[in-house]
């Protein structure tokens, strides 16, 4: 029976209960400081399944292996798939094995063999017990001699009672006989598994011995090496066939190039230049073309006589010609336009503008003021606002009333002495006089004068228009005589007509300019010509040499070297394919070097035949290797079903030997059947027989009559002959197996050096180290537990059944050296193997590495390690390769960095200090302690409780250490006053909060990392929508909360002076002044852990 989930919920010395763990099927280590839970988790699990709860607040939960739970709530346990079979309840305390139930008891001889016999009986002393009840019984002395006849009754029916248990007795020896009997039948199924065993043994060695035969590199022979080496073979042929086909390919190109009649491509800028010229020479044909075509067209229809100097001017004559008649349009725009003219005016324009003035300030002045309307809003606003503050007794509001009034009367008034005078100014100017001078007969005045000055602007400028236009026709009128007179001239010198208005003189001109353009003509084409024959002979001279043998025209130029280029991107382009060919042909060579080389390379230096022989080799050792694999999982298997591992080291006659031996248990088996069968009969009958039912009967009614007087003393009576019958069966039965168990475990445990002897009824412990025989009583106190511990465990062993509970060892080897830690550690991890899981608790991180070390020994795997309390925060043990002396001149800070001393916190277990902190001016002290793995304060502590010196050091030195300790002590103490204990989200498992509450405040936690100022002021804030509809007093339930819980401290922070007056009171009898001082202040500064005494500078050193 296995625990695969414990959940400590809630117990006495737990409150808060512990978090669930799941522990291995096999060892488990279970880490905690004192005061974690490891004692209340042990007493819990043995409590609930013996279910004897003396906790009356226990409440947990356990998942067992095959899907059986147990839980234990309200003083009631609960069973889930079926109640197991568990071992008597007074065994309970037996699966406890811790260092202070087995070192308890006195030092002299006389305890330890009674602890011992005690032990070989399962926890109760027998003897002591039939003493007490046989005295007790004797209060029912007066009541016995009453009813001395039910007794002789009483007496002749246990006789035939003891008759009757001494045949039941035998009958039990003879069936442990034939259980044995069984037992050794059962063996038979081993032999069968120990002989396949063997055979698999037999085979590996053969397949061991085929893969020792195989070639070296068996393992890098590829399987398919023959069908690689010809597929390679076919790859050659093939490359063959290719080469022969790029050889042709190569005869192929070259004819191709001799057709093509070129050395070298022509670059395509020249094809380019040669087009360009092509071109040109077309164009220039063409224009030639054109030139002859329009020289064919020019011939003069007016014979003009050449006076020599004209030709030249012709283009001056034409000009003048074009001169006149523009003169000419000009004259008649200007003699279309013929302005009207206007009707006089007998007023001036500046007098009907001085009136028009004058009519437009009356208009204006006799308007009212225009303010804007926002300016007369507020106006009127303070006239109102004035006159309620007058009506209501201020005089001001009056005032300002009548100020608003004012000024709205003002907007609305225009003196009449500005409108008289303006209009005795507009009669001076002798313009008409308005009918009446209203605003109406004023506007119709000012309509009339504005009609009139538009008028005499309309005269005044038709006027000045008319004179311009007389000007410009006289201008024009000189150019043109001027012109006329030298176009005469010219046309005399021509013999034409003088009558230039004609069109002689345009067709002279015409004829002059087509005889010029005739000459140029000429000129250009001779020109043409020349450069059309020197571009022709220029291209048969440079393209002679790419095939062109006459003179060509621009066209024909044009389509040899569009040839030309095409020949040219040919050549290339065959150039370009010759040099993928000899890729083609260099990556062939390269396939086929590649090819051999890999060829070679599968071959080794040999043929195919050799080849073909180390693949069969390696195709061999590989199934072999397979089978090996197999075959050594099928002999694990094998092994693990085989209960004696005796068998698994037997060869075929030893396996012979064990067979015969079965053969001969199974004879006995019939024999002991039969012996069985005739007790049984014989019991049957004894109970049949009259006598015996009658002595029943009298029993039955004497117990009766004696019910009422003689209940205590019949009782007594009943516990007396059990406890003398119990004594009985250990003496007879259980003592000699237990004594061999116990015997043989003290062998272990002490790795031969004592042994367990009976002499008579005296126990005696043989050393055989050289000391002989010794009494109990002179061996040490850790050899003493162990015989305890090989006491207990055989009794377990004895007497438990077929399940089996876990064990649970609170420290048992705790004061065990090494080598007797390991023998111990081989006993238990035996008892793993078997089907049994154990506990072992400690306080020691170090133990992590004790047992770490001892199961790697033994070629087992490490156990599990559980962490309870503050050791779950710590960083996991590690084991330093070597204890360290200090170097001299070597500092303390340096020597704990190069130890590896672990970090302190303010909040960090006690029990975890590094006892370099308290004498690291005696580094000396600390390289012996660490030799002796004593490193911490917890496990020092515990060792010096129990009078234990490992270090061997000396009483001043004990005396420093305890002082220091003492004093380190209240230092921590005093450190943590007003600075609260980190929060822990369980304390606000409380029902003062409600869910949503309690919710928001472990949120809250997360989120000011457990900062207690910051978390209150948040919750005194209340900010956020994640306070609506909370718990009015949320602040204060918390408040209160952190309060019970230690994490709130509302005492101040006492300050360096304070801090060290009390220390002074409490221990300034043991240390002086000085040295407190000087210890707070370092220890204040290693507080924070070792790496800020590295990087700071100290001179406590």
């Amino acid at each position: 029976m296995k625990l695969e989930r414990l959940h400590l919920c809630r117990s006495v010395g737990l409150p808060d209960g512990l978090d669930a763990i799941e522990p291995a099927p096999g060892l488990n280590l279970i880490l905690g400081a004192n005061g974690s839970g490891k004692s209340s988790l042990t007493a819990g699990v043995l409590q609930s399944l013996f279910d004897e709860v003396e906790d009356e607040q226990l409440v947990m939960t356990m998942n067992l292996s095959e899907g059986v739970s147990l839980s234990h709530a309200h003083g009631k346990s609960t069973w889930k798939g079926g109640i197991p079979q568990i071992p008597p309840t007074h065994l309970a305390s037996s699966y406890r094995l811790g260092l202070l139930d087995l070192g308890q008891e006195g030092d002299s001889e006389a305890d330890l063999v009674q602890r011992l016999k005690r032990e070989l009986a399962g926890g109760y002393d027998l003897g002591v017990l039939s003493e007490g009840r046989r005295l007790k019984q004797g209060y029912g002395r007066t009541a016995w001699q009453t009813h001395h006849g039910a007794e002789q009754a009483l007496q002749k029916a246990l006789n035939r009672y003891d008759s009757l248990q001494r045949k039941q007795r035998g009958l039990a020896l003879l069936k442990e006989e034939l259980r044995l009997a069984e037992q050794s039948q059962a063996r038979q199924q081993d032999l069968e598994q120990a002989k396949r065993y063997l055979e698999r043994r037999k085979t590996i060695a053969q397949d061991e011995a085929i893969v020792a035969a195989a070639p070296q590199n068996w393992r890098e022979i590829p399987l398919d090496a023959v069908e690689q080496v010809q597929r390679m073979e076919s790859q050659l042929a093939e490359w063959e066939e290719r080469w022969r086909e790029l050889k042709r390919e190569f005869r192929r190109h070259e004819e191709e190039v001799a057709a093509l009649a070129l050395d070298e491509p022509l670059a395509e800028s020249d094809l380019t230049a040669w087009r360009h010229r092509a071109k040109r020479l077309e164009g220039w044909e063409r224009e030639q073309v054109d030139r002859q075509r329009q020289r064919a067209s020019l011939t003069p229809t007016l014979q003009v006589e050449d006076q020599g100097q004209l030709l030249p001017n012709i283009d001056a004559l034409e000009a003048k010609i074009l001169e006149r008649s523009t003169l000419l349009q000009q004259r008649d725009a200007l003699e279309v336009i013929d302005p009207g003219d206007g009707p006089p005016s007998d007023q001036r324009p500046e007098s009907i503008q001085l009136g028009r003035g004058l009519l437009v300030q009356w208009l204006h002045s006799a308007r009212p003021r225009q303010l804007p309307p926002w300016i007369l809003f507020v106006l009127a606003l303070l006239v109102l606002m004035g006159s309620v503050l007058g009506i209501q007794g201020e005089w001001l509001g009056y005032g300002v009333a009548a100020l608003a009034l004012f000024m709205l009367v003002w907007t609305r008034h225009e003196p009449e002495s500005g409108r008289t005078r303006l209009q005795r100014d507009y009669e001076n100017t002798g313009l008409p006089r308005p009918q009446s001078w209203d605003e109406d007969a004023v506007g119709e005045t000012m309509v009339q004068l504005n009609e009139q000055l538009q008028i005499e602007d309309t005269v005044r400028l038709q006027a000045q228009l008319r004179r311009q236009n007389e000007s410009a026709r006289t201008r024009l009128q000189g150019k043109l005589d001027e012109l006329d007179d030298e176009l005469k001239g010219i046309a005399r010198s021509l013999g034409l007509s003088e009558d230039i208005s004609g069109l002689g003189l345009r067709e002279a001109v015409e004829a002059l300019k087509d005889r010029r353009m005739l000459a140029k003509l000429e000129g250009e084409v001779e020109v043409a010509e020349k450069a059309i024959n020197a571009l022709r002979n220029d291209a048969l001279e440079a393209l002679a040499c790419f095939g062109l043998k006459t003179p060509i025209d621009g066209p024909g130029l044009d389509a040899f070297v569009e040839n030309l280029a095409d020949r040219s991107r040919k050549l290339t382009h065959l150039r370009t394919q010759k040099g993928l060919l000899e890729e083609r042909s260099t990556q062939l060579t390269s396939d086929r070097d590649q090819l051999l080389e890999r060829r070679d390379r599968v071959l080794d230096g040999g043929d195919l035949d050799a080849l073909k022989a180390r693949v069969v080799e390696a195709v061999a050792a590989r199934d072999a290797e397979v089978r090996l694999d197999r075959d050594r999982r099928e002999l694990e298997e094998i092994a693990a079903q085989i209960d004696d591992p005796e068998l698994l080291d037997c060869d075929d006659e030893d396996l012979q030997v064990f067979a015969r031996s079965c053969e001969q248990a199974f004879a006995n088996v019939a024999v002991l059947s039969e012996q069985i069968g005739s007790i049984e009969a014989d019991i049957q009958r004894t109970q049949d027989d009259a006598p015996l039912r009658q002595a029943d009967q009298s029993l039955e009614s004497a117990s009766e009559e004696l019910a009422r007087l003689y209940e205590e003393g019949l009782e007594c009576l009943a516990d007396k002959f059990l406890a003398a019958r119990l004594q009985a069966d250990y003496q007879s039965q259980s003592s000699p197996q237990l004594f061999g168990r116990v015997r043989q475990r003290l062998e272990t445990f002490t790795q031969g050096r004592y042994e367990l002897e009976l002499r008579g009824k005296a126990l005696r412990a043989v050393d055989h180290g050289g000391l002989g025989s010794q009494s109990l009583g002179a061996l040490s106190h850790g050899t003493r537990v162990q015989l305890l511990l090989a006491a207990r465990l055989a009794f377990i062993e004895a007497h438990e059944g077929e399940s089996r509970l876990p064990l649970f060892l609170d420290e048992a080897l705790s004061i065990t050296d090494p080598e007797r830690f390991e023998a111990v550690v081989t006993v238990l991890m035996d008892l793993v193997d078997q089907g049994r899981q154990i506990f072992y608790l400690s306080c020691d991180d170090a133990d992590v590495h004790r047992w770490a070390r001892a199961t790697q020994s033994l070629g087992r795997p490490a156990p599990n390690v559980i962490r309870l309390g503050h050791l779950a925060e710590l960083s996991e043990y590690v084991e330093p390769p070597e204890v360290q002396e200090p170097q001299p001149g070597e500092s303390a800070a340096d020597y704990g960095v190069r130890i590896g001393v672990a970090r302190f916190g303010l909040w960090s277990s006690f029990e975890s200090l590094d006892l370099f902190y308290l004498i690291e001016d005696r580094l000396d002290l600390v390289h012996r302690l660490r030799q002796v793995q004593q490193r911490r304060v917890g496990p020092y502590v515990a060792l010096r409780s129990r009078a234990r010196n490992p270090a061997h050091l000396t009483h001043e030195e004990l005396a420093l250490i305890d002082h220091r300790i003492a004093l380190f002590r209240d230092f921590l103490r005093l450190q943590r006053v007003g600075r609260g204990a980190p929060i822990r989200r369980e304390v606000f498992n409380d029902d003062r909060l409600k869910p949503s509450s309690r919710a928001l405040v472990e949120d809250l936690v997360q989120a000011v990392d457990g900062d207690v100022v910051a978390l209150m002021d948040c919750v005194k804030a209340r900010q956020g929508d994640a306070f609506r509809r909370k718990q009015r007093d949320l602040a204060d339930v918390v408040e209160q909360i952190l309060e019970e819980s230690g994490a709130l401290d509302p005492r101040p922070i006492l300050g360096d002076p304070a801090r060290l007056g009390r220390l002074a009171d409490l221990h300034g009898d043991r240390l002086d002044g000085e040295q407190i001082a000087s210890l707070d202040r370092r220890w204040s500064q290693r507080i924070l852990g070792l790496e800020l005494t590295v990087s700071t500078a100290t001179t406590t050193d």
